[in-house]
């Protein structure tokens, strides 16, 4: 992650296959690359990082913390318990009112809602884009085609799914 400045300044140091974020936005993908050191290796060393984690907590002597974090898991475990009783209660409603195929219903309305909040923000980007506003990017005109297309694109995909978005006149 990076400032907008400091990526000015440096982003031609920047080698091919390193991502960079300016902020939330991502401005340079970075290449898939082979592991440079083992698989073994780098989980070992997160298990025992993680082990090194777990025996400082316990090391500190600390028993308030310690049952602290017991009372809290404690906790998100009776949550869980609650939230799957509602979980089965919700799907028995389902399905007393749209049959045993209820999920094929929902998933098509989830489509929907997926394709067409991917269409409206590449629309509202490329509005933002036109007003001004293209962090980011080199250019409003890049920002804009760029939204554009990928707003194209999206809706292109839908149709492909069999659904119709709702496009930026209706």
């Amino acid at each position: 992650m990076l400032t907008k400045d400091l990526y000015e300044l440096v982003k031609e140091e920047v080698p091919n296959h390193i991502g960079v974020y300016i902020g939330s936005n991502c401005v340079k993908r970075a290449k898939r690359q082979e592991l440079a050191v083992d698989e073994e290796v780098l989980k070992e060393a997160f298990i025992r990082a993680g082990a090194r984690d777990a025996d400082k907590l316990y090391r500190c002597n600390s028993p308030m913390l310690l049952l602290d974090t017991e009372r809290k898991m404690i906790k998100f475990e009776k949550q869980k318990q609650i939230a799957h009783q509602e979980l089965r209660v919700l799907e028995h409603k389902l399905r007393k009112r749209f049959g045993m195929k209820w999920e094929e219903e929902l998933d098509l309305e989830e489509k929907v809602q997926t394709f067409q909040k991917r269409y409206d923000y590449h629309i509202s980007q490329k509005y933002e884009a036109m007003v001004g506003n293209y962090d980011g990017w080199s250019s409003s005109t890049d920002a804009r085609y760029h939204h554009a297309l990928s707003a194209s694109l999206v809706y292109q995909d839908a149709l492909t799914a069999g659904i119709r978005l709702k496009t930026e006149g209706e």
